[in-house]
């Protein structure tokens, strides 16, 4: 089973190209941190931007855990069938984000980050477009561009840029690149 990550700033298309992958039939993970934050505004919880450092911390760890959760779940689902799984964020995504709100690693990563990933694709950032989840502007988009940049670096992962196109290319390009890539193995 090879997982493909699909990360970027906020408002970069990442799940633009996961709808599409998931029309063309591909195994997809969706943003689990979107929806969790999604979940906490419908139960009328504070605003993670008015949290404080603690209250975001703890919020970081139980997304952690649900990504975990989930992409075991779809790995255990996906087994003996099309043999990609393309994820709309990752576990180091996680601590990424978490490295930005707190600039410190978090302490409850228990899991082996390197070599967990086939291939990670970073989109090239689009206009931002505010909503009620996510309210970064140009500058904390930009930082969180570079920290996921610079996590994934950490664990050892070279990123591979994907360029602001229509989601069709953008799809076409990743599909074409884990295709050249698979060829030359």
């Amino acid at each position: 089973m090879k997982k493909y990550v699909l990360t970027g700033a906020p408002c970069s298309g990442k799940t633009s190209v996961i709808n599409e992958l998931k029309k063309r039939g591909y195994n997809v993970l969706d943003e689990v941190a979107r929806d969790y934050l999604e979940k906490r505004k419908e139960l009328g919880l504070k605003d993670m931007y008015l949290c404080s450092i603690d209250e975001k911390e703890d919020a970081e760890k139980r997304m952690y855990e649900i990504q975990l959760e989930k992409e075991t779940e779809l790995e255990e689902k996906c087994t003996g069938k099309n043999d990609k799984i393309f994820l709309d964020r990752s576990l180091i995504d996680g601590v990424a984000y978490h490295l930005h709100f707190s600039g410190r690693l978090p302490e409850y990563i228990h899991e082996k980050l390197s070599g967990r990933y086939e291939g990670v694709f970073l989109f090239d950032r689009l206009p931002i477009v505010n909503d009620c989840i996510r309210k970064e502007g140009i500058n904390e988009s930009q930082e969180i561009h570079n920290m996921l940049k610079k996590t994934y670096s950490f664990y050892n992962y070279r990123t591979i840029k994907v360029p602001v196109k229509s989601i069709e290319e953008r799809t076409d390009y990743i599909l074409d690149y884990i295709g050249k890539f698979e060829a030359k193995k």
